[in-house]
């Protein structure tokens, strides 16, 4: 597995996209930067070091999963996967090897990311924290999510047979998840009451009446929404940019179980695979 590892990464290395996306990381996060700066200015308020670290879920796992599809549909598109498992490497080997791949990968991004906003960051705020047990914590989710979207989009990559279908479904469910999260954090956030105003006589009297939403979820319809955002790595992430996780310790449960469940499933499914 190690030598499949080593051609993964010079592969990588040479990887155009690869170039491109850390590149597109080092826009993005000076772009945060600037704003958070222009920001504390007009309202006079300290950035937290925090807050700026906890910004690269936003679009952490969108970058993961471009480049997933990407690097490991390029494996069907020249035959590269097929001559590996004729050559004699394990199916489980391959399997494993593309996911550190895409491990090694995204940790580098958040290394070019955690860089930027220490030189840049620290100089300009501070290095202000609300609360260091909450720090550690968020460095820890942080960790597992990203390992458990690079286990996802692998996981994708390896059972699917089709080399455009990969990056289709790839971005797909990044952004779908990305705006289910949304949709169901809306759902959650729905008042239970509503204040209508009425007339009350001919005098112009205004009277404010309470009722219950209509709208407003069941018990179970937020439990349901809420098992959700805490399963979907997507949907952790933005939860914690948020600040509104209610429970840290079963994002770390959740994101821990997808990855092995995940990888799990797939080494079985790709063990089984008949390669075009």
């Amino acid at each position: 597995m190690i030598n499949l590892l080593n051609a993964n990464l010079t592969r990588v290395k040479k990887a155009k996209l690869f170039k491109i996306l850390s590149f597109a990381i080092i826009l993005v996060t000076i772009f945060m930067i600037i704003n958070q700066y222009l920001d504390s200015k007009y309202a006079s308020s300290p950035v937290q070091y925090d807050s700026l670290y906890n910004f690269l879920l936003v679009f952490i796992g969108i970058l993961i999963s471009i480049f997933t599809g990407v690097f490991l549909s390029t494996e069907y598109f020249d035959g590269t996967l097929k001559n590996k498992i004729i050559i004699g490497h394990k199916r489980i080997n391959i399997y494993l090897a593309n996911l550190m791949t895409i491990i090694i990968v995204s940790l580098f991004f958040e290394i070019i990311f955690v860089i930027l906003i220490t030189i840049v960051g620290i100089p300009l705020f501070g290095f202000n924290i609300l609360s260091l047990n909450n720090f550690i914590y968020s460095i820890i989710m942080t960790q597992l999510i990203i390992i458990a979207n690079a286990s996802i989009y692998t996981f994708i990559a390896m059972v699917c047979t089709n080399g455009m279908l990969i990056n289709v479904l790839c971005i797909l469910i990044a952004f779908g998840s990305y705006f289910t999260t949304l949709i169901l954090m809306n759902i959650l956030e729905t008042p239970e009451y509503i204040t209508s105003a009425q007339i009350t006589d001919t005098g112009g009297n205004i009277e404010y009446i309470k009722e219950k939403n209509p709208k407003y979820p069941s018990a179970t319809k937020k439990q349901i929404c809420n098992t959700i955002l805490d399963i979907v790595p997507q949907s952790e992430s933005i939860r914690i940019v948020s600040d509104k996780i209610p429970n840290k310790n079963l994002v770390i449960l959740y994101s821990i179980s997808t990855s092995l469940i995940i990888t799990g499933f797939g080494i079985i499914i790709f063990k089984k695979k008949e390669l075009k």
